[in-house]
């Protein structure tokens, strides 16, 4: 029963250890697929790449640039800093805040719970309007409160609210920033007067189809290359950034996370295994007199191995039942309580078969080999 136990937990530790891991993968794909999969974020930087400090930071003459690009959709900057806001009495502090233009919700598929994003004309001007996230909305309005036209405080600045965002993320997303529901979006300009524009802006540079994505980013460069004079031969001294790179780096980290746990979870079919074969080798010993009788009758000794090698592999596929059930269950579990998506991997199934297969095959020969040489006048003798 304790060797079946083993395998169990070691089965069961691999069908979890996969499912959580899967259904992580799925909710940060789900996320990074919110924020546009055509989209182009021009920086000062590549992603991952050497940072250079004295490269020039991206300002108006590069927003000009790429308004030239025209298979570019929407060209949206953005920069960001952190602050707070206050309504009352109440506060909420550590937010970040977005200075942009009107189109950022278009890029990045943000839906509006209520009211609206602000116009063209409002982030021309730097209007003091605001859009707020849905966790900072219910940190500052009592639940039900109509927040359209009320004012917040922003650095001590009034600010009118226009539009509340519906709620995005999780917990998870939240703390990496890739849901806006602790953000507060204002107007560029007003962000300029507020914050200063010296470390420069992103762009967001929205591509018209997926298929279009490589041509659009050829264009920006071509653009942003003759605005800054860089000369054929020379390298770009701005990053064409993709959030395919943020995702690679993501499935990297996973990968090496989930091959530490597989391999905990082996040792767990390992120490099973040994148990098996100690039992099988007891079995064998019990055994022998039958296996001498079934021999005297005819039995071949590849009959003797197959019967002994077959009785090892039913009790770890019996233990691997059992364990990917219930790590199915806890995969299930984690899922309710947390938000990652449920996700039964075909894969984890089978490689928790093929490890309980290999773990029955491996320790189960030996005693099996041991029980099929057995001469049958001896084992006739035994007991």
């Amino acid at each position: 029963m304790l060797t079946m136990l083993s395998i169990a937990v070691g089965v069961g530790t691999i069908i979890a250890i996969v499912s959580i891991m899967a259904g992580l993968d799925g909710m940060v794909t789900r996320e990074f697929s919110r924020m546009g999969t055509r989209v182009l974020y021009i920086s000062k930087n590549q992603w991952g790449g050497e940072h250079h400090w004295r490269a020039p930071r991206i300002g108006e003459k590069e927003i000009d640039a790429l308004h030239r690009v025209d298979l570019a959709e929407y060209i949206v900057p953005t920069r960001e800093t952190w602050g707070g806001l206050s309504r009352g009495g109440k506060e909420a502090s550590g937010l970040q805040i977005v200075g942009t233009t009107q189109d950022y919700h278009l890029v990045r598929k943000i839906p509006l719970g209520k009211g609206r994003f602000f116009t063209a004309l409002e982030a021309e001007r730097g209007r003091h309007v605001c859009v707020l996230g849905a966790e900072v909305y219910k940190n500052l309005f009592e639940e039900g409160e109509e927040p359209v036209n009320e004012y917040v405080d922003i650095e001590n600045l009034p600010f009118r609210v226009v539009g509340v965002i519906e709620k995005q993320g999780n917990m998870m997303t939240n703390m990496s920033g890739l849901a806006s529901d602790n953000k507060v979006f204002i107007p560029l300009a007003a962000s300029d007067r507020m914050f200063g524009r010296w470390w420069g802006v992103e762009i967001m540079v929205s591509a018209p189809s997926d298929e279009l994505v490589e041509e659009t980013e050829d264009e920006c460069r071509m653009m942003l290359r003759a605005a800054r004079g860089i000369r054929p031969g020379e390298d770009d001294n701005f990053g064409i950034n993709k959030q395919d790179y943020l995702l690679n780096q993501f499935r990297k980290t996973t990968r090496i996370l989930w091959a530490i746990l597989v391999g905990i979870a082996a040792l767990s079919l390992l120490v099973g295994g040994v148990g098996i074969m100690n039992i099988m080798l007891i079995s064998v010993t019990e055994r022998t007199r039958e296996i001498g009788i079934r021999k005297a009758l005819g039995a071949k000794r590849s009959y003797i191995l197959m019967q002994f090698l077959l009785e090892a592999l039913l009790v770890c596929w019996l233990g691997g039942i059992i364990g990917a059930l219930v790590g199915i269950i806890f995969a299930g579990i984690i899922s309710l309580i947390s938000p990652l998506v449920f996700v039964v991997s075909g894969f984890a199934a089978g490689l928790g078969f093929a490890f309980t297969s290999a773990t029955g095959v491996f320790f189960g020969i030996y005693p099996a080999i041991k029980a099929a040489r057995k001469p049958p006048v001896e084992a006739l003798r035994f007991g």
